[in-house]
């Protein structure tokens, strides 16, 4: 439902209210509404993921879970950054916002008490699929509103730099890739090789370079995966798949990359982010370090110019404080240390690395509900919260499906099986 309100209200805000970017009377771009009817949907889809994340508690809490330190430690951020928002800041908030704040912690908390199944990830394939083509078709037979002109350091492979729905070329690259991940469950070899064969024209048609990365990492994600995945039968069913070392160690090292360019940029370094962080570092004082500074932290220093904080320190800097990144890094470091991880936490860690690819000089994570950057957050986190039981839903293989089965891993690996012994 999420991942719907995402997209729609980016489709429907183009296709249907007619957004545009227009720029005031020094230049600054910004968005005019043309209706309301994407806004009044995607809140409709973000009402039914609460209700669902509320069955889905009510469910955990029947069976009884045990959560793993990755998930308690996300668990912890988005609280922490619900506080320091909502509580300490309210003046800057419209009820809109505050509303999507509390229902960030509801819904973190539904994935935790009942974690995604591969029925889950086979419906993101289909959405994020029907998100490619979509905008594709959309900035190739309407280039007026679907394409952005080729800048001297960037363009698209054809000709223009692709945005499909949204109005910026990276934007329009990386919420699809964040869901590239999916791709695990994919039982098809024909399906996942039109999938990545899709994912990359976009990606090249968008002439991201941050996008690029991602997109590299997100096929060695998909290939080794489901490599590691595939039990004798070469079904992909093995129930202790593992990454290496140094792939679980990637989210740990981009963000301490992030952090690293952070606090030692100049102001005329990395294209102009040096800029952009300087002014974070001196507006961030007092107990805006500990709790955030809000959401127009970096509008206000820029004077409107720059919208995003361009890496994963400075955006959980401005919007959950030193506490934040704190709680962030122990995420990171529990799912380096994750040696043995259950097939679910296997999928996890995937979603996991493919995201840290954007967090040196963008910010992979958003804390933003309405974006697919949330999604990716929430299918992470709900897939490392527990390796109880693998629920595998019957879907067509068609569709990208593991065979119809469930595999109870319960019992421990059976290494720690031997040495317990």
């Amino acid at each position: 439902m999420l991942t719907a309100s995402a997209f729609a209200y980016a489709v429907i805000g183009k296709v249907i209210d007619g957004n545009i970017q227009v720029p005031d009377q020094v230049g600054r771009l910004h968005v005019m509404a043309g209706g309301a009817t994407a806004t009044l949907v995607s809140l409709g889809l973000i009402a039914a993921a609460i209700l669902c994340a509320g069955f889905g508690i009510v469910q955990g809490l029947r069976i009884g879970r045990s959560p793993s330190f990755f998930s308690v430690a996300m668990l912890l951020l988005i609280v922490w950054w619900f506080v320091g928002l909502v509580l300490l800041r309210p003046v800057q908030l419209s009820l809109d916002q505050a509303v999507l704040a509390g229902a960030a912690v509801v819904m973190v908390v539904g994935v935790i008490m009942s974690p995604p199944v591969d029925r889950t990830l086979v419906i993101l394939n289909v959405i994020r699929d029907a998100m490619v083509a979509g905008s594709l078709a959309f900035s190739l037979l309407r280039p007026a509103q679907g394409q952005l002109p080729c800048r001297e350091d960037k363009c698209g492979v054809f000709g223009g730099m692709y945005t499909g729905f949204y109005f910026h070329e990276n934007v329009a690259a990386s919420g699809v890739l964040l869901l590239m991940p999916a791709l695990l469950v994919a039982r098809s070899r024909l399906y996942v090789l039109a999938a990545i064969a899709g994912l990359g024209t976009l990606v090249l048609a968008t002439g991201s370079r941050t996008g690029i990365l991602t997109f590299v990492l997100g096929v060695f994600v998909v290939i080794y995966g489901q490599w590691r995945m595939e039990d004798d039968e070469g079904e992909l069913v093995n129930p202790w798949p593992r990454w290496p070392l140094p792939v679980r160690a990637l989210p740990l090292l981009a963000f301490a990359g992030s952090s690293y360019l952070f606090l030692s940029a100049a102001d005329d370094e990395l294209t102009g982010r040096g800029v952009v962080y300087s002014g974070i570092r001196d507006a961030m004082t007092g107990a805006e370090l500990i709790f955030g500074g809000g959401t127009d932290v970096v509008e206000r220093i820029s004077g409107g110019w720059v919208m995003g904080e361009h890496g994963q320190a400075p955006h959980l800097l401005v919007h959950a404080g030193i506490v934040g990144m704190l709680v962030f890094t122990f995420a990171m470091v529990a799912s380096m240390l994750m040696k043995h991880p259950t097939r679910s936490q296997f999928m996890g860690l995937g979603f996991l690395i493919v995201a840290s690819s954007q967090f040196v000089t963008e910010p992979g994570w958003e804390l933003a509900v309405r974006s697919v950057d949330f999604v990716s957050i929430l299918i992470t986190t709900g897939l490392m919260a527990t390796g109880a039981v693998v629920a595998v839903g019957k879907i067509p293989s068609r569709l990208g499906n593991a065979r119809d089965s469930s595999v109870a891993v319960a019992n421990p690996h059976p290494r720690a099986r031997r040495v317990s012994q």
